[in-house]
């Protein structure tokens, strides 16, 4: 199925490492070592990364290609989603029941879902699967079929999606946000909604066949498996499946000029909204991939990663302005990104939830956070990383997160390590470097005037 949200629900094995009961999770996270599992090869071309990890039978995987939203066109924003839409509905092999009824029969799960950068692809299957398997997902990237009746099917639910969205106060806040955040020419500018909705019908199978033709191929071409893994039958049978296939594209990695921030304020009005969705940001310049990234990552989850933090301490739990407001940083992956906050009021409080916000945010800019706190996050952070290892689906998808922000597979081990050794004095130092409290651009969204300047 092509799934728009990237859902894994990846199976769980036991490390002999994590049996130790006495042991605190602060230990446990210390001793965990992937990198004995890890084998990088390469086979024509195509990147293969393997964690053969103590588990019986289920190996879960995650892949990806350079063909993502950013390589479409602007006047069809929409076309490497709906082409991606289209490669579980029928190839030139097999039609789709047929692709379906062979993952069902088998137990094989596979998705493929957009994003700016890439088409991924991810799922499970069992070991003894593995040939057919990979016969089925390379045929579904080489040979779609793009039959044109699904295709009218696939053009309306997205149809019917865009209007939902338009109709979405957070949709509509944080789309015309970026808009406003970026120039056209940036990777994270996304197009209006009326481009979008006007688009779709233009679109034709002609137009998919082209974009597949110049987009797919192996030249990307990345895939992490983990869990019962066959790592000589991966390697033979991608070689013969995918090894002479066409180059395709590869990514963009393109360093923009630095877009000075502006203090603007933008309200979009919506009629018979019982909330008003606001969003406020401001271009940082980060990467993933930056040394300054892990600091200022702490210091924005102090601020407003969880419902422990000050945004949901402050402005919910002790003024009960709202149900929900948090802050992140996304947009960095091969590009600059963006720090963001989002929050939901109803129209009566959203003066005085936008000033509790302020008085937060100035707070945090200028007196910074401290040790305790800094501290208390990390061993947080640690042990929700942890847990999350204890699923294969899991392991492959941060394994293949962090390939996909430049580092190498063995970064899975050094990323406690690296949390470890900050200190409360480098995220402060990060906050007054990337955070400017006088050059935000703020958008409320809903049955409001929005809020003056």
């Amino acid at each position: 199925t092509h799934d728009l949200e990237g859902a894994l629900r990846p199976n769980h094995y036991q490390s002999p490492k994590l049996n130790n009961s006495h042991s605190t999770q602060t230990e446990r996270a210390s001793a965990v070592s992937f990198s004995p599992y890890i084998k990088e090869t390469q086979v024509s071309g195509i990147s293969i990364t393997s964690l053969k990890l103590p588990i019986e039978q289920v190996v879960s995987f995650v892949g990806s290609i350079a063909c993502g939203d950013n390589k479409s066109p602007n006047n069809s924003p929409l076309l490497a989603s709906l082409t991606a839409a289209m490669l579980d509905q029928g190839t030139h092999n097999k039609d789709r029941a047929e692709i379906t009824q062979l993952q069902d029969s088998l137990g094989i799960k596979l998705t493929f879902n957009t994003n700016s950068q890439a088409l991924e692809f991810s799922g499970h299957f069992l070991a003894k699967d593995t040939e057919t398997f990979l016969e089925s997902l390379a045929d579904q990237l080489k040979n779609p079929a793009f039959d044109p009746e699904i295709f009218q099917q696939i053009k309306k639910r997205y149809q019917s999606y865009l209007i939902q969205s338009e109709n979405n106060t957070d949709f509509m806040a944080e789309n015309i946000l970026l808009q406003n955040l970026y120039d056209p020419a940036h990777p994270n500018h996304p197009s209006d909604i009326e481009t979008l909705k006007q688009s779709i019908d233009s679109i034709t199978v002609s137009d998919l066949n082209n974009f597949h033709r110049e987009h797919y191929g192996k030249k990307s071409l990345k895939f992490v498996f983990a869990g019962a893994v066959d790592e000589s039958q991966i390697q033979s049978s991608i070689q013969s499946l995918l090894g002479d296939w066409k180059l395709g594209s590869d990514y963009t990695n393109t360093r923009f000029s630095p877009r000075e921030n502006k203090e603007t304020t933008f309200n979009h009005f919506m009629p018979d909204k019982t909330s008003v969705s606001i969003r406020i940001a401001q271009r940082t310049g980060l990467r993933r991939s930056d040394p300054d990234y892990l600091p200022f990552s702490l210091a924005n989850y102090i601020l407003g990663g969880t419902s422990n933090a000050r945004l949901m301490e402050t402005v919910r739990e002790e003024k009960g302005l709202t149900y929900a407001i948090y802050s992140y940083h996304s947009g960095d992956i091969l590009s600059d990104g963006h720090w963001m906050l989002e929050a939901t009021f109803s129209p009566s409080l959203l003066k005085e939830g936008i000033q509790a916000t302020q008085e937060v945010l100035n707070e945090w800019a200028s007196k910074g956070v401290s040790e305790a706190e800094v501290q208390a996050s990390i061993e947080t952070l640690k042990g929700r990383y942890l847990v999350g290892l204890s699923q294969t689906g899991m392991v492959a998808r941060q394994v293949h997160s962090f390939l996909q922000r430049g580092f190498s597979p063995y970064y899975i081990d050094q990323y406690p390590s690296l949390l470890e050794a900050i200190r409360a004095e480098q995220v402060n130092e990060s906050i007054q470097k990337y955070f400017k409290p006088k050059q935000l651009v703020t958008l409320t969204s809903g049955t409001s005037s929005g809020i003056q300047n």
